[in-house]
């Protein structure tokens, strides 16, 4: 019972674990600290949109203004859990150029106002007529996403269907595993998955190959198990019957010849082989017995 649950519980995690890996949101939203941040964030990522804006005492006390950036950056982030620009591995980033390490950013940018988004594929702006592309102002969510999807809507449409097929791949490689993978049930009796008729792991076939169940397995049943070769020996054709009891055993060679075949009548009982009658046996036989 216990290796049947820890079988299942790994094949369960082995499929989890395989179609995660492609799962792994590259969408979030990130506040940049630094310069150099920055630049490993964009080189990292395969596309990214940046936001700079402003935030320092001045707008702080300005409590209208401090209101619509407020609700800038909210949307910002709502926007940054879209499934879309999660599956499609796009990184939401923010600057404020307040902080002097980030104003060299807008300066590169060459931004005049804020907030400006921009984006970045492969660590490069992408560009609109020979310039970085770029929407100013306090724009709405429907502007905004017209923006990105106008410049990387059908890149990161392509980046979802190739991790789609990635992940249905490894999920059908995954499931196949855990199907011909042994997973074991209580007294340890082993499941394969399924085979075609007549073929067992571990032999030639369930009946004549020496698999576990039926030829030679240990807890078979007919010829090659508790018959023929099994725990019984089996009981039948290697243990009580053929080449136990009966024909190894208590017959064909065990205590009754077993008896006739080697024992009392055949090979040295009291018929045949020595035994009373005609092996020298008690009643003499052909051996010198009795008669």
């Amino acid at each position: 019972m216990k290796f049947h649950y820890h079988n299942v519980l790994l094949r369960g995690l082995l499929i989890i674990v395989s179609i995660s890996i492609v799962s792994t949101t590259g969408s979030r939203e990130i506040m940049v600290k630094s310069a150099r941040k920055f630049d490993q964030l964009v080189i990292r990522h395969n596309y990214a949109i940046v936001m700079v804006y402003q935030s320092d005492r001045e707008i702080e006390k300005n409590q209208t203004l401090k209101r619509k950036l407020d609700r800038l950056e909210s949307m910002f982030k709502n926007l940054s859990e879209r499934y879309k620009y999660e599956e499609g591995g796009l990184v939401f980033l923010k600057v404020n150029r307040a902080k002097s390490d980030l104003d060299m950013i807008a300066r590169d940018l060459d931004i005049t106002q804020v907030p400006a988004f921009f984006l970045f594929e492969n660590g490069e702006s992408v560009k609109d007529k020979g310039k970085p592309a770029s929407l100013v102002g306090f724009v709405t969510r429907d502007d905004l996403e017209t923006f990105i999807n106008t410049h990387l809507g059908q890149d990161l449409e392509e980046t979802i269907e190739d991790k789609e097929k990635i992940r249905e791949k490894r999920r059908q490689e995954a499931e196949a595993e855990s199907y011909y993978s042994p997973y074991y049930y209580p007294y340890d009796y082993p499941y394969y998955g399924y085979y075609p008729y007549g073929y067992y792991p571990g032999g030639i076939g369930f009946f004549f190959g020496g698999g576990r169940r039926f030829h030679g397995g240990r807890r078979g049943r007919s010829r090659g198990g508790v018959r023929r070769g099994g725990r019984r020996s089996g009981m039948r054709a290697g243990g009580r019957s053929r080449g136990g009891m009966r024909r190894g055993g208590m017959r064909a060679g065990g205590m009754r010849g077993g008896m006739r075949g080697g024992g009392m009548r055949r090979g040295g009982g009291m018929r045949r082989g020595g035994g009373m009658r005609r092996g020298g046996g008690m009643r003499g036989g052909r051996g010198g017995g009795r008669r």
